[in-house]
């Protein structure tokens, strides 16, 4: 058994079965899927480091089903490992997300939107992550802009851990999120610990559950833009107004703030005038935070 699992990590020593002791797996969720899906394997077979799984969930496509078929077997010929699984009943994109990564068997789930994309070096700059911040929750390409356009990267502090607190600064004051699913990697066990994404936020699901984990002991910031994103139906931000996803995000901040209190105490948030919407924060009542 040794030798296989040494033969399958085209390893030559014991020493190499390190890495088998941190899997990570990519999360790919689909339904209906166009040929963008191919795009999105292609990314992952040009990988430096190829020491990776994959996971992808069919939700009951009705057309596209070929194209899925299709990244499978691109992913296996390239010798990855991948598995196709269908939840057992139709999901909403929420839920689903959440049941792909209960499904996952990896240490390290890397979630990754059907027409997203990696550049060649995302998998070797995320394992030298890991191992330095060892322990760490959640790991972000890059710090995106809330925004409704198509999400953008700000270039970071190249392999730098945040620290919680700068994390609520940087996404109250300048209104910067730690972007969408593609844009991060999440130690599995946090992400099931948090609750998974929200439901009931279905535009800020991800932003609310990559600030709880950030909260847990801050995130790491790769300082690259090493994602390229596509825009897709199935963008939770992609089909609401702007006006919408700030008060939401308001929200969870106000939210966050509250129930952290005791840690963040005489924590002061810098006002940034281009998103002064974000002053109303200090303005909610816990009457208004009952809605979660």
């Amino acid at each position: 058994m040794i030798q296989k699992l040494l033969d399958y990590c085209g390893a030559n020593s014991v020493a190499n079965l390190v890495f088998l002791e941190m899997t990570i797996q990519v999360l790919i969720p689909a339904r209906n899927p166009t040929e963008v899906i191919l795009g999105t394997v292609e990314s992952l077979v040009s990988q430096t480091d190829m020491q990776f799984s994959v996971l992808i969930s069919d939700n009951y496509s009705t057309t596209g089903q070929p194209y899925v078929n299709d990244a499978c077997n691109v992913l296996r010929k390239n010798g990855i490992l991948v598995e196709l699984v269908r939840p057992p009943r139709p999901l909403g994109r929420v839920e689903h997300w959440n049941w792909i990564a209960h499904e996952s068997a990896g240490d390290i789930i890397k979630p990754l939107f059907v027409g997203d994309s990696l550049a060649p070096i995302y998998m070797e700059a995320l394992k030298a992550s890991l191992d330095r911040f060892k322990g760490a929750d959640i790991v972000t390409s890059g710090l995106v802009p809330c925004t409704s356009e198509l999400p953008k990267q700000v270039r970071g502090t190249r392999d730098s851990l945040h620290d919680p607190q700068t994390i609520l600064c940087l996404a109250a004051a300048q209104g910067n999120t730690l972007g969408g699913p593609s844009n991060v990697a999440i130690r599995r066990s946090a992400f099931i610990e948090c609750g998974g994404f929200s439901p009931a936020l279905p535009v800020s699901a991800d932003f609310c559950l990559f600030l709880q984990i950030a909260l847990r002991g801050g995130v790491v910031q790769l300082g690259d833009a090493l994602i390229h994103f596509n825009r897709h139906p199935d963008r939770f931000s992609s089909a609401f107004p702007i006006e919408r996803i700030f008060g939401d995000r308001e929200l969870v901040i106000a939210l966050l703030l509250a129930t952290s209190s005791a840690q963040f105490t005489g924590l002061t948030i810098p006002f940034n005038a281009r998103n002064r919407f974000f002053l109303r924060l200090f303005k909610r009542s816990f009457r208004h935070m009952l809605r979660f």
